[in-house]
């Protein structure tokens, strides 16, 4: 179901990030860290899936921030077309503070992309260091600070994002899919 172009063909380094537009989904140390990158990095560009009510304050922040020929917000879209933008980006971006599940990282996992969470709640259980960034949310402040340092680092190193993000499909192949699971449910069981 996923698409055969995994690659990010244009000249720009690609993040995504996908979910709703909530507070506690801390988009806004997302775009705030990618401020950072971005300064250092300006080909570079941010993608936000999603819709919300925090969506006006998370584009008045994108306009306070003279990003917004570099951040761009797309609504809802079909799950195909999410898993297509999956894996043409660079790296994925999940920062919420608080998801149980975090479904959205596994899929960015089964694409091959690297992810950049922090180590909370669910997106921090699927997230090891073989393929992914996680961060310690000690503040805001060091959030962001951390954050535009992952940016960084997977920027810089792309056999480390290529590294993890082979590592990531193979995690979502052996453990996230359905037959997969019955598997070891049954083992368990037996």
């Amino acid at each position: 179901y996923i698409s055969q172009k995994t690659q990010n063909t244009e000249n720009n380094f690609l993040i995504l990030s996908a979910g709703k537009l909530l507070k506690l989904k801390s988009i806004d140390l997302a775009i705030k860290a990618f401020k950072i990158f971005n300064d250092k990095i300006p080909e570079s560009e941010f993608i936000i899936v999603g819709d919300g009510p925090e969506s006006m304050y998370l584009n008045n922040l994108v306009f306070s921030l003279n990003l917004k020929e570099k951040v761009k917000f797309e609504k809802w879209m079909p799950r195909e077309n999410l898993l297509y933008k999956m894996a043409i980006c660079d790296l994925f971006i999940f920062p919420s503070l608080r998801d149980g599940g975090g479904a959205v990282v596994v899929e960015a996992m089964a694409t091959g992309k690297p992810v950049i969470c922090f180590d909370i709640a669910g997106p921090g259980f699927h997230i090891k260091e073989d393929y992914g960034i996680k961060i310690n949310p000690k503040s805001p402040e060091q959030s962001i600070k951390d954050m535009a340092i992952a940016m960084e680092k997977l920027y810089y190193d792309k056999a480390l994002r290529e590294k993890m993000g082979n590592a990531a499909k193979e995690r979502a192949k052996k453990f996230y899919l359905w037959d997969k699971l019955g598997d070891r449910l049954k083992n368990i069981y037996d």
